[in-house]
């Protein structure tokens, strides 16, 4: 089946960080089909680009793309994407995420006074594939609680994945804690042609007691630094619309938070940690921290998605002309999981086996007044009995009556 939405009627198609390019089937044919002939302004938002580098460079050129907003910082964008191999195409640098509008609305929040728990963290143990970056995730959770408990301090640090928490329970264990932990996020391992994950999958296969240490110095660290990808973390924003102050280990963290102003630097041979405790022991200092952070990251607006839409819409009409190709669209289609009692747009780049092609349609106007997406929908015109039969009727005569007029001039003509 070919893409079921002409893009024509675009002037612009944006292609999510969700579709992964360097996945082999996560675009489907059709769609891919169809932006390669879409004649208006194509960009593409693009994360983890550390992974199959080569293969989304591929789809860069076989799509068309003019625009692409990445995470590579542009010092480092040469040796990501050379010019060579991507001549016309304009790489953007931005953020791995931003402050939802929500933020701006988080007053209801525990006082540092009631937190009992200094100290709330949950890390994640990814594979080592992704070197030393990724490891400290882990590193300064184990570490910390290791620490924290030889000196009988309360925390709640977990990095296994059964211990993670999701939803509205995230940020009330975000609240929940004085301090939580955090590194800078990214991976400094460019895996250009996807070899490196398999290859430490089989040796672990085989080996399983094979060490990080081992797996580093065999595979990583001729490719360790190379292109530094360190990158301010989603979860910096979360924790400071909470109100909760940051302990981090000592980095740039994208120039968005600094030392002593608005977090606690840790060391990363945690050589400071009696005197990251002492403060955390100060209830004022961490008031005044946690309050500069708001008013400068979250209040400013100086990070928000208001703000980086803004300036997706300002760059784009650098180089677009409203109304190319635009034609009316009317009505609203999505879809309904009765399961999760959750909405999704109806229309997906994902394949046939894709979770959401298993959902149902919802009927529009329900979706409308439950997501608040259309204000107001119109309401299903009533049945009027006779009413079909006389549009009939009045067509016929229309019909009719254009065919007269026909016959008429072609007469005449002769």
């Amino acid at each position: 089946a070919d893409c079921p939405v002409d893009l024509n009627m675009f002037d612009v198609v944006l292609i999510h960080y969700s579709v992964r390019l360097y996945l082999d089937d996560h675009l489907s044919p059709h769609y891919a089909k169809a932006l390669k002939r879409f004649g208006g302004f194509k960009a593409l938002f693009i994360q983890d680009e550390y992974d199959h580098t080569n293969r989304a460079i591929r789809w860069m050129n076989e799509l068309g793309l003019h625009t692409v907003f990445t995470c590579v910082p542009p010092e480092y964008k040469e040796d990501v994407y050379p010019t060579a191999k991507l001549p016309n195409v304009d790489f953007v640098q931005v953020l791995t995420g931003y402050v939802p509008l929500d933020f701006e609305s988080f007053t209801h929040v525990k006082p540092m006074a009631e937190r009992h728990t200094r100290i709330g963290y949950r890390g994640r143990d990814l594979s080592p594939r992704y070197g030393d970056l990724c490891r400290e995730k882990t590193t300064i959770g184990t570490q910390m609680k290791a620490l924290c408990k030889a000196r009988q301090v309360a925390v709640d640090i977990e990095w296994d994945s059964s211990k993670r928490i999701y939803g509205d329970a995230w940020y009330d264990f975000v609240m929940s804690s004085r301090a939580t932990l955090g590194t800078e996020s990214g991976c400094n391992v460019f895996d250009f042609d996807g070899v490196l994950l398999p290859t430490i999958q089989a040796a672990l296969s085989e080996t399983p007691d094979l060490s990080y240490k081992a797996i580093h110095e065999k595979w990583l660290a001729p490719l360790e630094g190379q292109i530094m990808m360190n990158q301010v973390s989603p979860r910096i924003f979360e924790a400071i619309a909470c109100r909760t102050a940051l302990v981090l280990f000592e980095g740039t963290y994208s120039g968005v938070v600094e030392p002593d102003i608005h977090f606690i630097p840790l060391k990363k041979d945690f050589s400071n940690l009696d005197d990251v405790l002492a403060k955390l022991e100060d209830i004022p200092y961490l008031e005044q921290m946690t309050e500069r952070a708001w008013v400068d990251v979250i209040e400013s607006g100086r990070y928000s998605y208001r703000t980086f839409v803004g300036a997706i819409d300002h760059y784009l009409h650098r180089f677009v002309k409203r109304g190319n190709n635009s034609r009316l669209i009317s009505g609203v289609v999505g879809l309904y999981d009765p399961d999760t009692k959750t909405l999704q747009p109806a229309i997906t780049p994902c394949n046939e086996g894709h979770p959401t092609r298993q959902l149902q349609v919802y009927d529009w106007h329900r979706l409308a007044h439950d997501t608040s997406w259309m204000a107001n929908p119109p309401p299903p015109k009533p049945d009027i009995p006779g009413k079909k039969k006389k549009t009939k009727l009045h067509k016929a005569v229309a019909n009719e009556i254009k065919r007269f007029v026909r016959r008429r001039l072609k007469a005449e003509s002769r």
